[in-house]
């Protein structure tokens, strides 16, 4: 998944930022990376482009091939439409938080490409890293609904632990909550048993409430590096209004972000 990534730039991010995203990428094994900026297409190419040489010369001593591109339109669509043209399979960002007010005035960019992405979308918070070669903990909230091993397992995730959260609504009565936590319980255990060879550590946890609000809660709770989650196949007008929980995990968290595609998706 993390073969080829599309890395969008705004060219104001400093070099710390860049390599603290670089650093993570060659955790996942990174083969090729993409340097992007879509800007204005304001005549500004040639110092566009030194800038974006500046960022490929500071990564040169890392083990993926880098290379850079940039194109006029600077929105979501652009980012996207790049990264399919391109070929590449997922697409990385580090997260800039904004002012409230810029955020209502001029939207998010990274929002808008987690709520459009095709691709699987990495958002890095650096206020969640751990500093390490390797991630401590890694929270996946699934619906159980989906080939939850194969997508956890075959994505070059290497953390220490792993905390399997499931998020349901309470059953009308006593009886039926029963039923469906025991189900739920047996679901997460089996799991966790096909999660035990690519982890040291396997947790999992069921609760009940709003998705966005109890992964946020628990991935604190268990002081996760980063967040695994996915997005529905189709949102309701309501929720396209509200938000996904994606779009609400992404912005709210103060660790770093996966978010999966629809195919599968976990959320």
């Amino acid at each position: 998944m993390f073969d080829k990534v599309l890395f969008p730039l705004g060219l104001n991010e400093s070099r710390l930022q860049v390599t603290r995203l670089a650093d993570i990428l060659s955790r996942f094994s990174a083969r090729e990376v993409l340097l992007f900026h879509a800007d204005s297409g304001s005549g500004k190419g040639a110092r566009v482009r030194a800038r974006l040489q500046s960022y490929q010369k500071l990564l040169e001593s890392y083990p993926f091939h880098t290379d850079i591109h940039h194109a006029p339109g600077a929105d979501a669509r652009t980012i996207i439409h790049t990264a399919e043209t391109h070929g590449m399979n997922s697409i990385c960002f580090s997260w800039k938080r904004k002012a409230p007010i810029q955020r209502l005035l001029l939207g998010s960019t990274t929002q808008d490409v987690v709520r459009q992405s095709p691709l699987p979308v990495f958002v890095y918070k650096k206020s969640g890293d751990s500093g390490h070669k390797s991630l401590s903990a890694i929270l996946y909230a699934t619906t159980l609904k989906q080939d939850d091993s194969s997508r956890l397992t075959s994505r070059n995730l290497k953390a220490g632990s792993l905390i399997l959260l499931h998020v349901g609504t309470r059953a009308p009565d006593p009886r039926a909550e029963a039923e469906r936590e025991q189900q739920v319980q047996d679901q997460l255990n089996d799991l966790q048993q096909q999660c035990q060879s690519a982890f040291h550590q396997v947790k999992t946890i069921s609760a009940v409430g709003r998705p966005s609000r109890r992964i946020l809660q628990h991935a604190k709770a268990e002081s996760a590096d980063m967040i695994i989650l996915g997005k529905h196949e189709a949102a309701s007008p309501l929720l396209k209004m509200l938000g996904s929980t994606a779009e609400q995990v992404a912005h709210r968290s103060r660790c770093s972000i996966l978010i999966l595609p629809p195919a599968g998706g976990v959320v």
